[in-house]
């Protein structure tokens, strides 16, 4: 007899490891033993959130690059400039804006 393994996954919708992960992710998804749940949480959320800047940007874009590098998985310019650089100046939500 299986047993179906279950998985809590708490992932971060702006973190670049999470998004790195997707592919492997989505392969557990697919299996017939294993349920996966999806929980999205904040890193930058209530007391973590704080002003996106122009320097954590490029933190964040240089650490994307290294994601990608080990990943494969790519950051587009449309992500750099929506997200990273549009932000500059304003709070990162403290409540997440998914449905």
């Amino acid at each position: 007899m299986s047993k179906t393994i279950r998985l809590t996954y708490l992932f971060d919708p702006l973190c670049g490891w999470c998004y790195g992960a997707a592919p492997a992710i989505e392969t557990l998804m697919q299996q017939d033993d294993i349920t996966v749940t999806a929980l999205p949480s904040g890193l930058f959320a209530g007391a973590g959130a704080f002003p996106m800047n122009a320097g954590f940007a490029a933190h964040a874009w240089q650490a994307d690059q290294r994601i990608a590098q080990l990943t494969g998985q790519t950051f587009s310019e449309i992500y750099r400039k929506n997200v990273l650089e549009s932000g500059a100046g304003k709070s990162i939500p403290a409540r997440p804006t998914w449905p």
